[in-house]
């Protein structure tokens, strides 16, 4: 993760072979993010899933859905974001706006939220987020 004019850039690398296995999700392992005032170290995952209605990746080879998690519950006026996501050679879908406070999970809106990669492509694949505070 780094960050940059009050934006955090997260990238997740994971193996393309988990988007042809039997798998129902992929979690990556915890990060922090900074939401200003006193929550500058708010522990967050990002999960990878087949596209809705599907049971495993291998169902749906290539395609997957992200989301991103804040892992505590957090009071309304830090939990404001805008966010942008991109996976493999894709660029970035977004901003989107979401709330933390009342949901704690995010995701692209459903037109923008199913992506698909060449299974040709190499081995690994980047998922990458870039997260903003935002204040109405």
């Amino acid at each position: 993760m780094s960050c940059d004019r009050g934006t955090s850039k997260i990238r997740w690398t994971i193996d393309r072979s988990v988007l042809a296995s039997n798998s129902m999700c992929h979690v990556s392992p915890r990060f922090s993010l900074c939401l200003g005032g006193d929550f500058t170290e708010v522990p967050f995952r990002i999960i990878v899933y087949p596209p809705k209605g599907t049971r495993a990746f291998r169902k749906s080879p290539g395609q997957f859905r992200v989301q991103l998690k804040c892992e505590p519950e957090l009071p309304e006026e830090v939990g404001r974001v805008s966010f942008s996501v991109a996976a493999g050679e894709d660029s970035l879908r977004g901003p989107f706006c979401h709330d933390f406070s009342s949901s704690a999970i995010c995701s692209p809106p459903t037109d923008e939220g199913i992506f698909t990669v060449d299974a040709a492509e190499t081995a690994a694949l980047d998922i990458c987020w870039d997260v903003a505070c935002w204040k109405p």
